[in-house]
């Protein structure tokens, strides 16, 4: 249909005899933001003092840090499934946090209502570590046949739109405890 309409306002503009704008090209200035500023260290591990890893310790027990590794999905769905995934979220988001292998939990999927990143997706889905052993953890977890968490981190992402060019990934450590490169 919509290659219709596409090809009927072609002809109309064809029939119409009126002048076409020429097609311009700019030059494409990429910016990649590869995170070499920063190491990448477990902040309550070797490698950071004792005060560190107190001030970690004590900062997620009382709740104002998130997590020692955030990571931060933004996506778009396919087209006309918000209200399927909404509907799935409700019915499934407990359970996938409840399911999370150790050092890993899902801190739940949002919508962006709000963002100066126009290529990052509609959507965010935010992961915490607690270790280093989470990403492992988890990708053990996600190839476990039979495994409950698997099912619903597949189901999750068949949400996903993989055609849709808005995608990002952020990976968040705590400033406090971290080393800057630059």
């Amino acid at each position: 249909m919509e290659q219709n309409d596409r090809l009927v306002r072609l002809r109309r503009l064809i029939r119409s005899g009126r002048a076409v704008e020429r097609p311009e090209v700019a030059p494409l200035d990429p910016v990649i933001r590869s995170g070499d500023t920063f190491l990448f260290r477990d902040p309550r591990k070797r490698g950071t003092t004792a005060e560190e890893q107190e001030f970690v310790e004590d900062s997620l027990k009382k709740g104002f840090l998130v997590g020692s590794f955030i990571v931060e999905w933004g996506y778009d769905i396919k087209k006309g499934c918000h209200d399927k995934f909404r509907r799935w979220l409700l019915d499934h988001e407990r359970l996938l946090a409840g399911s999370a292998p150790e050092d890993v939990r899902y801190k739940g999927t949002y919508v962006t209502t709000s963002s100066t990143e126009k290529q990052a997706g509609d959507y965010r889905t935010i992961w915490v570590f607690e270790s280093l052993r989470g990403p492992q953890n988890l990708a053990e977890e996600v190839a476990k046949e039979g495994s409950l968490f698997a099912r619903l981190w597949h189901e999750l992402n068949q949400f996903r739109d993989g055609d849709s060019p808005h995608r990002s990934q952020q990976n968040y450590s705590p400033a406090a405890t971290s080393v800057r490169l630059v």
